[in-house]
């Protein structure tokens, strides 16, 4: 059953007219300006790190193109449920990670595979306020993208 739902979320995020949406999405608590936030980027490349839940709250589908691969967050405490998908699809795990951001950081999020194990370790850094990311497509039919931050 599991290869079965992993074959088809890869299957939606790897064709089938689904694009990706690259913008971070904006979790709104109190309606901060934009400049105020922190952003927390996924990945959409050779393994998937996508965001599907803050505090509990299910993410949207942005435009059918699934739940977001980045987010915007106010300056505070949160728990986000982050789905891995490894390369070549083996396997899936969804992981709910406690974090807090601070004004203006920039944060990625990153995965180990355990060896032996199918699963994955998930890690968040901090890359403070000097850096900035974003998505290049380099794949046009299945929207994969390279993270870059500079």
């Amino acid at each position: 059953m599991r290869h079965a739902v992993t074959l088809i979320i890869l299957t939606a995020l790897s064709g089938c007219g689904l694009i990706p949406v690259y913008e971070p999405y904006s979790f709104q608590t109190s309606g901060s300006a934009s400049s105020n936030k922190a952003v927390v980027w996924g990945l959409h490349d050779k393994e998937f790190i996508l965001f599907k839940k803050i505090n509990g709250k299910q993410l949207p589908s942005r435009n059918g193109a699934g739940v977001p691969l980045s987010v915007e967050l106010e300056p505070g405490a949160y728990e986000l449920e982050i789905l891995y998908i490894n390369p070549l699809g083996a396997f899936d795990t969804t992981k709910a990670v406690k974090i807090t951001v601070d004004k203006g950081h920039t944060y990625t999020v990153n995965a180990n595979m355990i060896a032996g194990k199918r699963d994955a370790e998930i890690k968040i850094e901090d890359l403070g306020t000097s850096k900035k990311c974003h998505f290049e497509q380099y794949h046009k039919i299945n929207g994969a993208a390279h993270r870059i931050c500079n």
